[in-house]
């Protein structure tokens, strides 16, 4: 368990305590007893259930949902949260007293320099691993002689002005990427827009900009391209994710930036 992995830990332990201290609160202006509903006909009725001294009192409310039928309701689901809440605390905090001051991951690195290259370590660190990866070599995509010329940041040529936005954005980001790396499908080579290395779980996506999506051939080549990469495994979603533009509907980059945030890291 890596440093990171504990301080998701103890993130997680403070929402926890915060969770905790809400629910107590909140129960402690509750009604006495707790809800049954019984259902008859595809209809509901609600009973009040009071327990005291080994005695059950049954008593019904009504068959439409009031507010103090809402309140027995929201009263059991918060004491089986408050329940969940404590256990799962009760895990995590010995995890975290007994966590060690050092992880396997830090021998390599602490090791001199001089050392260092005379081992292969096991495993690499996530900005180390992305840079192996980045370094690794192929043949890109030939542009077509008198193209339009389009350069990054990182100082790359792509095809289009929206392709150029796509690779700095990734850049800004820190998203490791490759443009216009080859990978063979069924014995077809293809060229997606950009390989991702994500590193959350260190898998090689991808992202394909379709910018003539009015085009009808360009859009049938685009279906069948997608087809091809679902059948191998590739499937949108998962791996394989889609930017779409026409010429009424430019690169929309607040639908690249939600991808950023929530599938590429």
């Amino acid at each position: 368990m890596s440093t990171t992995s504990i301080e998701s830990i103890k993130r997680r332990c403070e929402t926890l305590d915060r969770l905790i201290s809400s629910c107590g609160k909140f129960l402690e202006n509750m009604p006495e007893g707790h809800l049954r509903i019984k259902k008859l006909n595809g209809n509901c009725y609600y009973y009040l259930i009071i327990s005291a001294k080994g005695n059950k009192k049954i008593t019904y409310i009504g068959n439409k949902p009031d507010a103090q039928i809402c309140k027995l309701a929201q009263k059991t689901y918060t004491q089986k949260l408050l329940h969940s809440a404590r256990s799962e605390l009760e895990i995590l905090k010995p995890v975290i007293i007994n966590a060690p001051k050092s992880y396997f991951e830090d021998v390599y690195y602490a090791l001199p320099d001089e050392r260092k290259q005379l081992i292969r370590p096991y495993i690499l660190s996530d900005e180390d691993f992305a840079q192996k990866w980045q370094k690794q070599n192929f043949t890109p995509k030939i542009f077509k002689e008198g193209a339009p010329v389009y350069m990054t940041m990182r100082g790359e040529r792509v095809r289009s002005k929206s392709e150029q936005i796509i690779a700095d954005r990734l850049f800004v980001n820190g998203i490791p990427y490759k443009y216009e790396c080859p990978i063979e499908i069924d014995g077809l080579v293809l060229h997606p827009d950009f390989t991702i290395l994500r590193m959350s779980d260190r898998k090689e996506i991808y992202l394909e900009h379709c910018g003539k999506m009015d085009d009808p051939a360009y859009a049938q080549d685009a279906i069948s391209r997608f087809n091809r990469y679902a059948l191998s495994g590739i499937v949108p979603g998962d791996r394989l994710f889609t930017l779409y533009e026409t010429n009424r509907n430019p690169l929309d980059t607040r639908i690249l930036d939600k991808m950023i945030e929530q599938n590429f890291r």
